[in-house]
């Protein structure tokens, strides 16, 4: 039981990081979101390719 939650954390971790990145991108002026929507975006599909 204990080694099935460590396994899960990064990826908990990692998901409450892309939210957090979803909401810094709504929050953003508009010149700025365009390179935080690209990293989110990259960032979301590197995730989903390791795991």
């Amino acid at each position: 039981m204990g080694q099935s939650i460590i396994a899960i954390m990064p990826e908990v971790l990692m998901t409450f990081f892309a939210i957090g990145l979803l909401v810094i991108d709504l929050i953003a002026s508009d010149e700025k979101k365009s390179g935080i929507a690209y990293f989110g975006i990259a960032f979301i599909l590197i995730t989903l390719l390791l795991t």
